[in-house]
């Protein structure tokens, strides 16, 4: 987060709720592509590793997608990765297998060959945060315009804040962590 972005969060309460009304949105929509996970896709065991399970996942045939996003699971293969113990998702690293076409392709297209890779780990006692995201989709939409999907966060280094820990209190931490980079 650059120092800007940092003065304007602090200066004006609205910018700092709608960043969280769309982290809040974001976390929506992956849960909600997540539950469709079980139904999309048919996996099978992969290695264990403590209290981790692999699974290999492909599409599965007989999956009906409700919407646009969905339609990419009947493409999609890949591993992901179970905390059992929790059951958590820990990682998914997948591909597209083949173009997935959108309104029989005339509202646009994904590449075949698009990666994903997301990590998410327990940065506390029962508190897992994204760690890695890595997204490198391209296609077409309504027949010219090129979509292009490359997302890459990575992030590290969690530490436990006070909870009455004020806007400007946190702009400062912030401001700290940029200067000792």
């Amino acid at each position: 987060m650059a120092d800007e972005q940092i003065r304007r969060q602090e200066r004006d309460p609205s910018a700092l709720r709608k960043s969280l009304k769309q982290q809040t949105d974001d976390a929506a929509h992956s849960q909600r592509l997540l539950k469709l996970l079980p139904d999309a896709l048919l996996f099978r065991f992969g290695e264990r590793r403590g209290g981790a399970v692999q699974l290999h996942f492909t599409p599965n045939p007989h999956f009906r997608p409700t919407t646009r996003e969905a339609r990419v699971f009947q493409a999609m293969e890949g591993d992901l990765w179970l905390d059992t113990k929790q059951s958590r998702l820990m990682e998914i690293d997948g591909h597209l297998t083949r173009e997935v076409k959108f309104g029989g392709g005339v509202l646009g297209h994904l590449n075949a060959g698009g990666r994903f890779h997301v990590k998410q780990m327990e940065v506390a006692h029962g508190f897992w945060e994204l760690t890695l995201l890595n997204v490198n989709m391209r296609g077409k939409a309504l027949f010219f315009k090129t979509i292009g999907v490359q997302q890459k966060l990575q992030r590290s280094d969690f530490h436990q804040i006070s909870d009455d820990l004020s806007v400007a209190q946190a702009a400062n931490l912030l401001r700290k962590q940029l200067a000792s980079r």
